[in-house]
């Protein structure tokens, strides 16, 4: 017995877009770490003027894009691409709120004032977990317990 089948292909199209941050949309934002995860991976940076194109990815499939860069939050959408390319347009990062430390204050002349400060040279959210797992932010405690309260930063 013979069996005839024929295989459509998946067709292949360009994702494309450029990146901006909040902080000034009319400025883009290069070296922006691109994936395209689902069926396949695909990664890929944004260049000098924030955009990026990635070929040669699977249609007729949702995927989830993620952008990410140290000083913005993560963007993470999920979508489902057809089967010709795609312009995602302008895509706008949120810029993440870094703490400061080590500010000072100099009066110059006593008629202005330099404020400097420092941003941490790299960032890692962390949640510190107490309690059973429970997630908890506060001002008080309990006697006999430690708290911890502000910011760490270790510096290179």
């Amino acid at each position: 017995m013979d069996l005839d089948f024929f295989l459509n292909p998946k067709p292949l199209i360009t994702v494309s877009g450029n990146i901006v941050g909040s902080n000034n949309i009319a400025i883009p934002i290069p070296d922006v770490s691109v994936i395209i995860d689902g069926y396949n991976f695909y990664q890929d940076f944004s260049d000098e003027s924030g955009d990026f194109s990635i070929p040669d990815v699977y249609g007729n499939i949702s995927y989830v894009l993620t952008l990410s860069l140290y000083g913005y939050d993560d963007y993470i959408d999920t979508l489902t691409f057809v089967d010709q390319p795609i312009d995602l347009g302008t895509i706008t990062m949120q810029e993440t709120m870094l703490s400061t430390y080590n500010v000072f204050a100099d009066a110059n002349n006593g008629s202005e004032t330099m404020v400097s400060w420092s941003i941490p040279n790299t960032g890692q959210e962390n949640t510190l977990v107490n309690d059973a797992g429970v997630d908890y932010s506060g001002f008080s405690n309990e006697p006999n317990e430690n708290v911890w309260l502000g910011n760490y930063f270790e510096n290179n």
